[in-house]
């Protein structure tokens, strides 16, 4: 897998004295993930796909700004649990749509029914403002490994592990922990710095696939790269090489994610 070039230290992130975390929910990527997707993609829209996204959103609003109410309106809307994730686990050969998704309530097919609607000129605006704030919230969901790989442990929520010295779960470390401690500031704000190491070549490498194949990087992600580095510890401990191994995977898939959402959203409003 091709690693994002990451141009900062982790030496605030690692040293354990400051490395305390409180617990989070367990949403992918966070609400500094997901507003850090959106904000990629914002600065990759076409004029077109500009205008038309400011015909849904309400004045002034951002992508950034509705990445995360996806989550915010799970308690009122339970049925929309499941759209998050998809488990497949790590034990077989990647996502298989029968076997992981039959009911098509996961995330691989929400991201494609969410484009549509966000593209259908002949639905009411309401329909298609609804649809473009779960399509931007899923895409993240998607390129969190942990929303997708799992070894028969809910994404790795039924796997505890210590955090310099507190205990907390696998899922949550990959959502929001090492994230939060890495940057040190609102996710939006690091869009600038993930757009600096983005060149040309990575955003037609990664503007390919569809989410069944986007679904299958976080799987082998999660296969590759996180789950054979927590070791045989019980719990396993996170140590600070193992967070500084893991923030730039992550970082490369926020890009990611914000590339392929630009892509969805251009492909929604093209011109006339």
């Amino acid at each position: 897998m091709c690693r994002f070039p990451v141009r900062r230290t982790l030496a605030a992130l690692v040293a354990l004295s400051g490395f305390l975390l409180a617990p989070t929910a367990a949403f992918a990527w966070g609400r500094d993930g997901h507003r850090a997707v959106a904000a990629v993609a914002e600065q990759l829209l076409t004029p077109e796909a500009k205008a038309g996204i400011a015909t849904l959103l309400e004045p002034g609003q951002s992508l950034a700004d509705v990445a995360s109410w996806a989550d915010e309106v799970r308690p009122e809307r339970p049925n929309t649990g499941g759209w998050h994730y998809v488990n497949v686990p790590i034990t077989t050969a990647g996502y298989d749509a029968d076997r992981d998704c039959h009911t098509r309530e996961c995330v691989v097919p929400q991201v494609e029914r969410f484009s549509a609607l966000v593209a259908d000129r002949w639905l009411p605006t309401p329909i298609r403002a609804t649809a473009l704030k779960f399509l931007v919230h899923f895409v993240g969901d998607l390129h969190q490994p942990m929303h997708v790989g799992e070894n028969h442990d809910r994404g790795g929520n039924d796997v505890k592990v210590v955090l310099a010295g507190t205990e907390t779960n696998l899922h949550r470390v990959w959502d929001s922990q090492i994230l939060q401690k890495g940057w040190g500031k609102d996710g939006a704000a690091m869009a600038p710095q993930l757009l600096a190491a983005l060149t040309p070549q990575h955003r037609v490498r990664w503007s390919k696939g569809d989410a069944a194949s986007w679904a299958q990087e976080s799987w082998a992600v999660s296969r590759d790269a996180i789950y054979p580095a927590l070791g045989a510890e019980i719990p396993p401990a996170i140590t600070p090489d193992t967070a500084q191994r893991w923030l730039p995977i992550m970082e490369q898939r926020i890009t990611q994610a914000g590339v392929r959402l630009a892509l969805l959203l251009n492909r929604a409003f093209p011109a006339s």
